[in-house]
């Protein structure tokens, strides 16, 4: 397993077992609470109630769950950045390359011509 599959291979059955944890929960309650609501001993509204507080109850959960794959897709993209940023150029400068003083001024366009697709020109030159 390599470094960078530990932490997919961990979100991948994270997030799935704390949904089945949820489902298993919820269905155990249903299947006790119907049996009790079967023999009297509970009632259909307090079944209700308590399959709400059992879905309240894994809500959070889930979302921290949900927040923690996140987590781990940012981290892993991240790395892809930062490995991406720490490449060398493949283009290095020549030994003997003369550094260039700052450049200052402005670009000015005069009598620039702007041929259009229908060969029609409309605006012909252009200078600012």
């Amino acid at each position: 397993m390599t470094p960078t599959s530990a932490p997919r291979w961990l979100a991948a059955i994270f997030f799935p077992g704390v949904d089945f944890m949820g489902s298993l929960a919820t269905a155990l309650v249903v299947g006790v609470g119907g049996w009790l609501v079967l023999g009297d001993a509970l009632t259909a509204g307090t079944l209700v109630a308590f399959v709400l507080y059992v879905e309240r109850f894994f809500d959070p959960i889930r979302e921290l769950a949900q927040r923690y794959n996140t987590f781990q897709a940012t981290m892993a993209a991240s790395e892809r950045i930062f490995a991406l940023l720490d490449t060398q150029p493949d283009l290095q400068d020549a030994p003997d390359a003369v550094e260039l003083p700052p450049i200052v001024g402005r670009v000015t366009f005069d009598n620039v011509t702007l041929p259009l697709q229908s060969q029609m020109s409309r605006c012909s030159t252009v200078s600012t």
